[in-house]
């Protein structure tokens, strides 16, 4: 897991979080997001920031069509909450109280 605390990644990730709560909370509601959301795990965050990126200059750049704009941002924001995820648990593992404590009640 490289690069899981690089901050132009969490930077991105964080602003858009930040912006769009709500969204987010609805967003994995939805059957298949969660899941999706544990296969893009697996991926780098090289890649998948690489993806969000690319998703970001498409809309900046008027190449996704206004009836694909949801789309976009749902792909965004799956990819950025997948980041999000490797981050955590890389938060959780880093943490000497939580592996402290985590160890004890074994």
């Amino acid at each position: 897991m490289q690069n899981n605390l690089n901050d132009e990644y969490s930077h991105l990730r964080d602003t858009f979080f930040a912006a769009e709560r709500d969204y987010v909370r609805a967003l994995l509601q939805i059957e298949g997001v969660k899941e999706l959301i544990l296969e893009y795990s697996n991926y780098s965050n090289d890649a998948l920031f690489q993806e969000a990126q690319r998703i970001v200059n498409d809309v900046d750049n008027g190449l996704i069509p206004q009836e694909q704009m949801e789309r976009a941002e749902q792909a965004l924001t799956i990819l950025l909450a997948a980041i999000q995820d490797k981050t955590l648990l890389k938060d959780l593992v880093l943490t000497p109280d939580f592996a402290e404590s985590h160890s004890k009640s074994r």
